[in-house]
């Protein structure tokens, strides 16, 4: 049994594992940022600079043609999630969705629901009669609540249009965009789903009740420092962060944003290349052995086993075969593969994985280890 299925993340999973699919950092740190970073530790005497925080939020504004005023840094996305509760409104999540923002307004003691999506998990048509499709009365009236999803999605990969999030966010007083995996998505996905960045010139502006979560822990596997972003308008960003304390983020969280901010132009290119063509070829051998694996425009991939577990017909079957695959979960796990259970996502169970895009050689352990704990039945 979970302590709290909301709380429940990948790290979880992957401790003491030698071959982890549960946890979506990518690859190690680089070492230019870990230069960074031994440089900085000569100030940590002082007090993390106001004029550093300043300089991070210019230099990540221009990255997505916004002014500094629209850029808010934060402790990691987690606690941007932590601090929407405070803007006063009733939450509405689209599931299946990262379960830190349901996890943060119930500890808050704020009111939330769930718009459950069927799959394929898109809001096309969902979004057309997301009333009927809401789990709560609640969501009948978007209009006077905040409504938070995830694009791409976690777990699901899923990438929602800009066009549907402005619907979206025409109908709901705040609109939140957890867009912690947008950097690493193709440039076409980003130009036609995300809602970071400003295009002078477009028709379609981003509206002002909209507000985007970007993550900078994942891609440069600095995960255990907590770097993040919000943008949004100024107003709207200045009521978030309305009760924070002073000195929310450290002079070594500072000084990684800077370096990220620095070269992330260069870098990311070859980084979305390299998560695209592993993601492909992954999806390509876990089908061609057997596995159910949905499309994907994130670094990982929703998948199940079912092709030789789903056996069963029936009454109860569908119980039956997430026991088996749970079973099977926690026997990789006791080979030291970690893999990402999605039984604590809304809208999923345990038939289903998570997997983080690895390299040829991981994968193909990965589907030599499940087709020889299969054998053994």
């Amino acid at each position: 049994m979970l302590d709290d299925p909301l709380r429940y993340h990948g790290d979880q999973a992957a401790h003491d594992a030698d071959l982890d699919f549960a946890v979506n950092v990518h690859g190690t740190t680089p070492q230019w940022l870990q230069d960074s970073l031994a440089a900085a530790l000569g100030e940590l005497a002082a007090y993390p600079s106001a004029q550093l925080d300043a300089e991070v939020r210019a230099a990540i504004a221009a990255g997505h043609n916004r002014t500094a005023d629209e850029v808010l840094l934060l402790h990691g996305v987690a606690e941007g999630f932590s601090l929407l509760p405070h803007l006063g409104l009733p939450a509405t999540i689209v599931q299946p969705q990262f379960t830190e923002p349901e996890a943060a307004f119930r500890a808050a003691g704020v009111e939330v629901d769930s718009l459950v999506l069927p799959p394929p998990y898109t809001l096309t048509p969902t979004l057309a009669d997301a009333p009927e499709n809401a789990s709560s009365p609640h969501s009948r009236q978007l209009e006077s609540r905040m409504v938070i999803i995830g694009n791409p999605t976690n777990p699901t990969g899923v990438a929602h249009s800009a066009d549907d999030l402005r619907g979206l966010a025409s109908r709901c007083g705040i609109l939140v965009v957890d867009e912690a995996f947008m950097d690493v998505a193709d440039g076409e996905i980003i130009r036609r789903c995300s809602l970071a960045d400003c295009r002078p010139g477009e028709a379609n502006t981003i509206p002002d009740n909209v507000t985007v979560f970007r993550s900078m822990t994942k891609t440069w596997a600095i995960a255990g420092l907590r770097c993040g972003y919000a943008l949004g308008h100024p107003e709207l960003l200045a009521q978030l962060a309305r009760r924070r304390p002073h000195w929310p983020l450290g002079t070594l969280q500072l000084t990684a944003m800077a370096a990220i901010a620095q070269r992330e132009a260069e870098l990311l290119p070859q980084i979305r290349a390299e998560i695209g063509q592993q993601r492909e070829a992954m999806t390509q051998l876990l089908r061609g052995a057997g596995w159910q694996v949905l499309d994907s425009e994130a670094p990982f991939v929703l998948a199940c086993p079912d092709a030789a577990l789903s056996t069963h017909d029936g009454p109860g079957a569908a119980e039956v075969d997430v026991v088996k695959h749970e079973r099977l979960r926690q026997r990789l796990a006791a080979r030291g593969v970690a893999v990402r259970r999605c039984d604590t996502f809304a809208g999923l169970d345990g038939s289903w994985w998570r997997l983080a895009v690895r390299d040829d050689a991981s994968v193909r352990r990965l589907v030599a280890e499940v087709a020889d704990l299969l054998s053994q039945n």
